[in-house]
């Protein structure tokens, strides 16, 4: 299995909406789970309108259910879902100190999937010194301030010996870019993609259908496949 963590400095690039268009193009073809360990702002059930589970992350986390029993499969996507509340409950404040057990758990299920997702925070990063087959999107917009943030994660990254760490550009509704060749210098990592922005982005939320399969042949749609084949 191999495991795909999307990230990011700050919040309002867009990190969700790459990490879950990105898992349901990589569903078409392969076996795939995306999980939410944005645990502050975990925001993927709501792009893929998933409400009414049992159980969710933080229930595994804390020994109260077992893994297979919180992943939901969404027909419709042929994506599984392990999902993330996004109201706290008694007990979830200690979730952050046990995000470090999150590689050992998904062990036992690492034959039934080909690739798993991971929309993350980098507030908890050790974690991803554990994971196997790790590749690592850090998620930025073309702008100076959002970029050299960017730069921080990546230094983080090195030093856990990350060593596939890209970033993904997204266009979103920034008004100042500086070109992809000074994203790379100042970001201290390779660029993978530049996705575009799309104006349908507030009615997929709405609607809870992402975009890849709402607005199949735009520009948006066609650079997230690109980004899942490179992969």
């Amino acid at each position: 299995m191999k495991t795909i963590v999307v990230s990011s400095s700050k919040g309002g690039v867009g990190k969700t909406t790459i990490s879950v268009n990105l898992a349901i193009a990589l569903a078409k073809q392969y076996r795939t789970l995306i999980a939410d360990l944005n645990l502050d702002t975990p925001h993927v059930v709501i792009h893929l309108g998933l409400i009414g589970f049992k159980y969710a992350l933080q229930d595994v986390l804390l020994g109260k259910a077992d893994l297979a029993k919180a992943i939901i499969r969404i027909n419709t996507f042929k994506l599984d879902v392990l999902p993330t509340r996004t109201f706290y409950q008694q007990g979830d404040a200690n979730i952050p100190y046990k995000v470090i057990n999150f590689p050992f758990l998904i062990k036992d299920i690492e034959n039934k999937y080909d690739y798993l997702v991971i929309d993350s925070d980098f507030r908890n990063i050790n974690y991803l010194s554990k994971l196997d087959n790790l590749i690592l999107l850090l998620v930025t917009n073309p702008e100076i301030t959002s970029v050299i943030e960017t730069r921080k994660i990546v230094e983080q990254a090195y030093k856990l010996k990350i060593k596939e760490t890209f970033i993904v550009i997204n266009k979103n509704r920034v008004t100042e870019e500086i070109s992809p060749k000074k994203v790379e210098s100042i970001g201290g990592a390779p660029i993978i993609a530049e996705i575009p922005f799309s104006k349908k982005m507030n009615e997929a939320l709405r609607l809870g259908i992402p975009l890849v399969l709402s607005d199949p042949k735009s520009d948006f749609t066609k650079k997230i496949n690109n980004l899942a084949h490179s992969l």
